[in-house]
């Protein structure tokens, strides 16, 4: 296989500031570049699916361990939280019904998906909800601006 190609990084404009949050936050991002090095270098599908179950348990993992976290500290959007966690999940699933069926051009629209609903999901609910560093819109590069702005646009559709 070729080198490691790198979709997503997780700059300090990405960071709650909540280690345990962060470095679970950074083993997703982990888990979308393997599978996305696995997509770019024509992994077997057996192994495209074994990345994408591993993303969905971890997933949950980590949603399970933001919202204990949340419920500790008194969040009081905890309940709003656990909806959109479970919308993603839901989402991911149906997204991998699509790409088990061949469905051309999902591959792409999958990490463009993951690589928006990550990134503005950290910035737009998790620092702004129970993070300590709350980022300016003008701390952002140009590339986080448009996550961000993709993220925000696919959440009004």
């Amino acid at each position: 296989m070729e080198s490691r190609a790198k979709y997503l990084e997780l700059t300090g404009r990405f960071q709650t500031r909540v280690a345990a949050m962060d470095a679970e936050h950074q083993r997703l991002v982990d888990i979308i570049n393997h599978m996305y090095e696995l997509y770019q270098n024509e992994g077997t599908e057996e192994e495209l699916f074994a990345v994408l179950d591993e993303l969905l348990e971890y997933g949950a993992h980590h949603f399970a361990d933001e919202e204990a976290y949340m419920a500790k500290n008194g969040v009081p959007t905890l309940e709003v939280h656990r909806r959109i966690h479970k919308d993603l999940i839901e989402q991911v699933v149906l997204l991998k019904g699509r790409l088990q069926s061949g469905e051309e051009g999902v591959g792409e629209y999958t990490f463009k998906f993951l690589q928006n609903w990550l990134m503005g999901h950290i910035v737009g609910t998790d620092i702004k909800e129970y993070g300590m560093n709350e980022p300016s819109v003008s701390d952002l590069s140009d590339d986080e601006l448009q996550q961000l702005a993709n993220s925000l646009e696919n959440k009004r559709n």
